[in-house]
């Protein structure tokens, strides 16, 4: 599955809005891909609502131009049915792995698993993920070379190729939820 293009330039967060990492996290209408440009010239947001197929793409930080650009790239990235299916279907049976393991006590199992995890959602956006390397213990930061991916693994799991921009998510999103 072939779906870097939604990365490349970019950082995702796993998200609802309401999670706090320590609570069961729902498969449901609020489960998206929070997404933002890496790039100090624009603010713009996208949200991919992952388990509902009703709700439209939600834009934020008007970003005009590249509205519609980003609109395009994303359909491209779920035109194919089968690859929207089988991403959503491993999408799902990767947090389920990860949400059965967020109640261990032991952090560094924890940090592992969550670790594990990310590196599952890299392989599913069809990049390689074989070797992570912890490059900052700090703010749980790993770095794979060969495909050029940040990962953070704390309370939510954060993939970007722009290790400023994954560690900073929170100060580069709307927070108006």
């Amino acid at each position: 599955m072939k779906l870097e293009s939604l990365l490349k330039g970019q950082t995702i967060r796993i998200d609802t809005h309401h999670w706090d990492g320590k609570t069961e996290l729902k498969w449901g209408t609020e489960l998206h891909l929070h997404k933002i440009m890496n790039r100090k010239n624009t603010q713009a947001e996208v949200l991919i609502y992952i388990a509902d197929e009703n709700r439209e793409l939600e834009f934020r930080k008007n970003f005009h131009k590249e509205d519609e650009i980003i609109k395009n790239e994303i359909r491209r990235a779920f035109s194919d049915k089968n690859i929207r299916t089988k991403f959503v279907k491993d999408f799902y049976k990767t947090l389920k792995e990860y949400q059965d393991k967020i109640h261990i006590k032991d952090e560094k199992i924890k940090r592992d698993n969550m670790l594990n995890a990310a590196k599952r959602f890299v392989e599913l956006i069809g990049l390689k993920s074989n070797t992570f390397e912890c490059i900052d213990k700090d703010y749980n930061i790993y770095y794979n070379k060969e495909s050029n991916t940040y990962v953070q693994v704390d309370k939510y799991i954060t993939i970007g190729d722009n290790r400023e921009y994954v560690i900073n998510f929170d100060k580069n999103v709307n927070k108006e939820h």
